[in-house]
């Protein structure tokens, strides 16, 4: 059974020359040297590999979620315009931004927002509008709000473990 082990590893590995001593079983006693036999090492020290590279990457995970959370918490109102220009199948007017803008502003300012759900953030709005007295659409708002999460995402603001 051992010569077959030898064999297909040989072959896996094409270590094979070809000649009849490949096909040949080895002699009893006699143990092919093929260099890596797995079982040369003791199961201590795989397990210790093991948990050295999983150390590692868990370490490297750790500094990747320290680094999320000390990103700074900063929209930049410039950019979000740009981004709802490229992405809103509609037009909002600099009006319409700015008091849609203020509302969800004052929502992220003054609230958690990794705790804040999409809806949240919609009722923030809203109640603003409402306390300025816009007659803006709010579906267009909704829109617009839903628009500016998706850019917080994709700029790993929102949406994240803190």
């Amino acid at each position: 059974m051992d010569d077959v082990l030898n064999y297909l590893i040989n072959m896996a590995e094409k270590k094979l020359t070809g000649e009849i001593e490949d096909f040949l079983p080895s002699k009893p006693g006699e143990h092919q040297d093929d260099g890596d036999d797995p079982t040369d090492e003791s199961d201590d020290d795989i397990f210790s590999e093991e948990e050295k590279e999983w150390l590692e990457l868990e370490e490297q995970r750790a500094k990747r979620f320290k680094a999320l959370q000390s990103l700074p918490r900063v929209m930049e109102p410039v950019i979000v315009k740009q981004y709802l220009e490229d992405h809103l199948d509609f037009q909002i007017s600099d009006q319409e931004f700015q008091d849609i803008e203020a509302g969800f502003r004052l929502r992220w300012k003054y609230a958690n927002p990794q705790h804040s759900g999409d809806l949240d953030f919609q009722n923030a709005v809203n109640a603003y509008l409402t306390s300025i007295e816009s007659t803006m659409d709010r579906e267009k708002m909704g829109k617009v709000v839903d628009s500016i999460l998706e850019y917080l995402q994709e700029v790993r603001l929102w949406g994240y473990p803190e």
